[in-house]
């Protein structure tokens, strides 16, 4: 598989086998997903993610937003943050963490020791709140979607959340 084209057929010919197949060729489920997921590499299967994502509207914050912030860092990572929402620099430049909260991160990380490169980091929400206000019920039900396969994409040991609306989501 050399393009996201060529994923795309890979994915509609798994997506095609019948349930009835599927439980005969997988135990499980489970089983069937960690199939799918060893098959195709972490990193291209962020890349069809973010790809599916790019025309999200399933929330009114699609509608101020300047980029969809996807998330970074290493997708073989053991250790995944998960903040609340991109600020102004997270949605000017479409990366996570990249302002004043992603300065003072960085400074934690080189205190704790862990480098940016080892982890990966992510929100709850792809898309800036106006005026940086809380991420609302029915924005975070939007994104759930995409964070629980972004989650299952790198599959990370440990969870870190940053901050009470991480904790609460």
């Amino acid at each position: 598989i050399s393009s996201l084209a060529d994923y795309h057929s890979v994915l509609y010919v798994i997506q095609s086998i019948s349930l009835r197949d599927a439980k005969r060729l997988f135990k499980s489920r489970s089983e069937y997903d960690d199939v799918i997921i060893k098959f195709m590499e972490k990193s291209f299967l962020l890349d069809v993610l973010k790809d599916k994502m790019q025309g999200c509207s399933l929330c009114k914050l699609s509608e101020s937003r300047n980029h969809i912030v996807f998330g970074e860092g290493n997708p073989q990572a053991d250790m995944l943050f998960l903040g609340e929402a991109p600020g102004m620099d997270e949605d000017s430049s479409g990366r996570p963490f990249v302002g004043r909260a992603g300065q003072l991160l960085d400074k934690l990380l080189l205190e704790a020791g862990i480098k940016r490169e080892n982890i990966y980091i992510t929100n709850i929400v792809r898309c800036r709140p106006p005026s940086n206000r809380i991420p609302e019920e029915d924005e975070i039900s939007a994104c759930s979607p995409y964070l629980s396969e972004h989650i299952k994409i790198i599959n990370p040991r440990v969870i870190v959340l940053l901050g009470a609306t991480a904790l609460k989501s």
